[in-house]
């Protein structure tokens, strides 16, 4: 199969000939042609992969064709490498590099030297081609992502915002990108916000920022999530709790109040009544209203509530279509009949019905939200209204039990005994209920993260091993995420965390004496020292290059089956050191020898697979680097790079 496509113009028949062979017979498809129109025409119908241009053509000369070629949008990647016998002075190269040429080579050239040029530059432009393919997939993982992603510049504006981001915020991709973020934020904490939306809605939303680069800037990362769901289920599970926990010692009128002044508290409503209905499924048993509505907006005594469902008004709309009613503009309801004296006027109001086994119990109501209600707001009030009349009913269970004691009194302790440890035991079944459902919802949230994010990493760093910074920081805030998780549900492989490095000057010698001497090798292994004494100092934290020069001696003579030699080889350079490490072990493959730094990777019976990822670590915050080369069957070789003064480290981060 050829390797690329090569078009080759030259009005010169021999050189075009001599040149297309020599790069035909190394595998590549070359297409020919003599002159500059010829050489336009058969590029956009061929689309080489490189062009080698003669400079003097006998119609248009090779600028003016490298002009028109790289101007031509459909040609976009093509690579131009112009040659000359004539025109070698600096200023021609010059006017061709000038033009878009991506070389300028002048003649006489050796074959050798030709083919150099052409494979070089066609390596270059295949890693740019894998480039702009991994960054574009990489842009679409924060396209698709499902959580929300900002990214800000250091003033604050919005750079980039994700789909998901802008159906979040309820804005356009064109509103957000250039406009203030107009968010609080703390970086590297989680913090919940509440977003007012244009439409009135206000929504819960968790956020997370991270430091990043993006498009070669420093940048901040936000990523956003919707928890509005969530938070409004922990919020009425701790509701419901507290509920059954005050219901243990309080009366009716006191729960069903209550329990109006928690639901005003979720749908913003100042108004509120709650009524059970007795058995004739018509009469008023027992009314209760909400605190604010007896201080603020009803003074009706009470002989003058409704006495039965039959007379009551719109808000019993609801008992007769069996469902909630919302009546957002009650003031204009054709059968609204008018509030009596010391009523608290309604604006807008929801009421719901209450049955049991067919039968109805009670009616809800709540009104004079600043907003409209809403479906939402629908379910919140039927959820809580269910359990206060839940509780209320026992409580009431608990009365009538109490009346018949006056006549009855050993059968009335009796049962009344009875009626506490089932009211204990209901109490109790209660906070288990809500604290499996809250457990269950919290176990469910990190499982998402931990089984989404981890997949998502691992798959990523398999695609891309070696990925430039701005990836990286892509990498490590999708770590993060899955660290995070993986903490919270127990991992029991956590990796080992390097945070900081303390370096100082230390004697080369000192280092490799302390390292032998602290991992001795066994006996069947012979240790040969390469280690001149006019090493002088290298700038480093001397107890972890010590214990990275244990691991690689205790790993050389692992790989050693029997008897075997491990040499130290020390050699100064001019601003480090190297310190190689070799055996004359088994030696790994290709595969394996890919991914020996990768955590938890690992080809030996025991072991998890993090001793060679912490090395590398070690390293590099201690300004160094770490190289490794291996053949089966000959051994393995790891050479240590440490600086001989100050450099920058870093601080790296938990993997």
């Amino acid at each position: 199969m050829p390797k690329a496509r090569i078009l080759v113009v030259d009005d010169e028949p021999t050189m075009l000939v001599s040149t297309a062979h020599v790069l035909t017979t190394t595998g590549y498809d070359v297409v020919v042609a003599s002159s500059g129109a010829e050489s336009i025409r058969l590029a956009e119908e061929v689309h080489p992969e490189l062009v080698l241009l003669d400079v003097s053509l006998p119609d248009i000369d090779g600028f003016e064709v490298c002009r028109r070629l790289k101007a031509n949008p459909a040609l976009d990647g093509m690579a131009v490498i112009m040659l000359s016998g004539l025109r070698i002075d600096a200023d021609s190269r010059s006017a061709g590099l000038e033009l878009g040429a991506d070389g300028y080579i002048t003649r006489p050239v050796t074959n050798r030297e030709l083919l150099a040029h052409v494979e070089a530059l066609l390596r270059i432009r295949a890693a740019e081609a894998a480039l702009r393919r991994q960054r574009q997939q990489l842009y679409d993982i924060v396209a698709g992502n499902a959580d929300g992603m900002l990214a800000i510049d250091e003033q604050g504006c919005v750079l980039y915002a994700n789909a998901a981001a802008c159906a979040l915020l309820d804005r356009t991709s064109d509103d957000l990108v250039g406009a203030p973020i107009g968010l609080p934020f703390a970086v590297g904490d989680r913090s919940d916000i509440e977003l007012a939306l244009p439409d009135g809605t206000r929504r819960t939303v968790e956020m997370r920022v991270r430091k990043m680069l993006w498009e070669g800037e420093s940048a901040w990362l936000a990523t956003l999530r919707d928890v509005s769901d969530r938070r409004l289920s922990e919020r009425l599970l701790q509701a419901r709790m507290a509920l059954v926990d005050y219901s243990a010692s309080h009366s009716v009128v006191e729960i069903l109040q209550y329990a109006l002044d928690e639901v005003g508290r979720f749908v913003s409503s100042p108004v509120g009544f709650y009524h059970l209905v007795a058995e004739d499924g018509h009469t008023l048993a027992e009314r209760a209203w909400s605190t604010q509505t007896l201080e603020r907006f009803c003074t009706v005594g009470e002989s003058e509530v409704h006495c039965s469902v039959d007379q009551a008004g719109v808000w019993a709309d609801c008992v007769q279509l069996r469902r909630p009613v919302i009546h957002n503009d009650l003031t204009s309801h054709p059968h609204l009949k008018g509030m009596p004296p010391g009523h608290a006027a309604i604006v807008r109001e929801l009421t719901l019905p209450i049955y049991r086994e067919g039968r109805l119990v009670a009616v809800m109501g709540i009104g004079n939200k600043p907003s409209d209600y809403t479906e939402d707001d629908v379910q919140i009030v039927a959820y809580l209204a269910d359990i206060a009349w839940e509780l209320a009913a026992r409580r009431r269970a608990e009365a009538a039990l109490q009346n018949y004691s006056l006549t009855l009194e050993d059968e009335v302790r009796a049962r009344t005994n009875e009626l506490l440890e089932a009211q204990t035991k209901l109490v109790r079944q209660e906070r288990l209920a809500v604290l499996g459902q809250l457990a269950g919802s919290v176990g469910h949230e990190l499982r998402n993260p931990l089984g989404v994010i981890t997949n998502s990493v691992y798959v990523l760093r398999l695609l891309l091993p070696d990925v430039p910074e701005q990836v990286k920081e892509y990498l490590d805030l999708i770590e993060s995420e899955a660290y995070a998780a993986t903490r919270i549900i127990g991992d029991l492989l956590e990796f080992p965390r390097v945070t900081s490095t303390l370096p100082a000057p230390v004697a080369v010698t000192e280092l490799i004496q302390r390292s032998v001497e602290r991992y001795p090798l066994r006996d069947e292994v012979t240790l040969v020292q390469d280690v001149p004494s006019d090493l002088g100092s290298i700038y480093v934290d001397a107890k972890q290059i010590v214990q990275v020069l244990g691991n690689l001696l205790t790993n050389a003579q692992q790989a050693i089956p029997g008897t075997g030699q491990v040499t130290i080889l020390v050699r100064k350079h001019d601003d480090h050191v190297s310190i190689a490490i070799s055996d004359t072990g088994s030696g790994m493959s290709t595969e394996t020898l890919a991914r020996i730094f990768d955590p938890l990777f690992t080809t030996k019976a025991r072991g998890i697979g993090l001793g060679l990822p912490v090395c590398e670590k070690l390293v590099t915050i201690n300004g160094g680097s770490i190289e490794v080369r291996s053949e089966v069957g000959v051994g393995s070789t790891f050479t240590v790079l440490l600086p001989t003064g100050p450099s920058e480290v870093r601080e790296m981060e938990d993997q």
